[in-house]
């Protein structure tokens, strides 16, 4: 709590991209190795269920068939995410960089070698800072910790993929974005109403599409922070996981404290409206 990372970490174990180590702990000043970010990727891609079926052979020479991360590393190397050291190994247990990190981000997002232009990495690393995804890393040339790395991540959640086209130009997926990749459903709407009946907490979002659209929140959601605003939230069965404010408030609020009936005290919000 408190950390640079707090936000990205909450998000990115909300969305079961991150579960962290067996005693509870996230370690974010630890370096993080070139198997365990495959895994974040795929899992990040929406490919966990096809680790089983890529786990039987293995296609680098220094990872073992039986090793846990191989179906894993089998998939991101077929999806032209990890190549490897170009000697036959991937290098299993080395720390991924930050400079590697970033490639593999930005992969997966649709760009290739290709169609970027200047020399490796500094094409990838140029690529991933257009995109927003360095935002508050200090990326420097060295091991990426892991609360670094969640960073990036989560600073990559809601970039639109793309592809190339014919003439070599990235064109964006319209709504594919990792975020689209995970189990989640997209609600986006204006935030109208905030209710805790039948023990549990809820928000009302009117939408375009659906209407009015009473969705699930988990204790010490914000709600004054998005009160009458327009969210895009993603949801798991009705129950938001994560959401991003898309527009500014309007009003600001504060709380009035008066007293009821002489006797006791009750807290109000007031909406001042600008110029008031």
């Amino acid at each position: 709590a408190g950390t640079d990372y707090e936000d990205a970490v909450e998000r990115l174990m909300a969305l079961g991209v991150v579960d962290g180590f067996t005693d509870g702990t996230i370690k974010p000043e630890d370096s993080i190795t070139r198997e365990q970010f495959a895994k974040l990727m795929v899992i990040t891609l929406g490919m966990k269920d096809l680790v089983e079926y890529a786990k039987q052979d293995s296609l680098f020479v220094d990872v073992p068939a039986t090793n846990w991360a191989n179906g894993y590393i089998n998939i991101a190397s077929a999806n032209n995410l990890i190549k490897g050291y170009g000697d036959g190994r991937f290098g299993l247990g080395d720390k991924i960089t930050y400079a590697q990190a970033l490639t593999i981000i930005v992969r997966a997002l649709g760009y290739d070698d290709e169609g970027l232009s200047g020399k490796w990495p500094y094409n990838y690393i140029v690529k991933a800072n257009e995109l927003d995804i360095t935002d508050d890393v200090a990326v420097v040339d060295g091991e990426a910790t892991r609360g670094n790395v969640f960073m990036l991540l989560n600073n990559s959640l809601e970039v639109e993929r793309v592809e190339r086209n014919d003439d070599g130009i990235f064109k964006p997926k319209k709504d594919d974005t990792f975020l689209s990749k995970l189990d989640t459903d997209k609600v986006k709407g204006v935030v109208v109403a905030y209710d805790d009946d039948e023990d549990k907490m809820h928000v009302t979002v009117k939408t375009e599409k659906d209407g009015n659209k009473k969705l699930d929140v988990k204790e010490g959601f914000d709600f004054e922070a998005v009160f009458g605003l327009e969210i895009t939230a993603w949801c798991d069965d009705d129950e938001v996981i994560t959401y991003t404010i898309n527009d500014e408030a309007k009003y600001d609020a504060i709380k009035v404290t008066f007293e009821k009936d002489n006797k006791e005290k009750v807290d109000n919000v007031k909406l001042i409206v600008e110029d008031e």
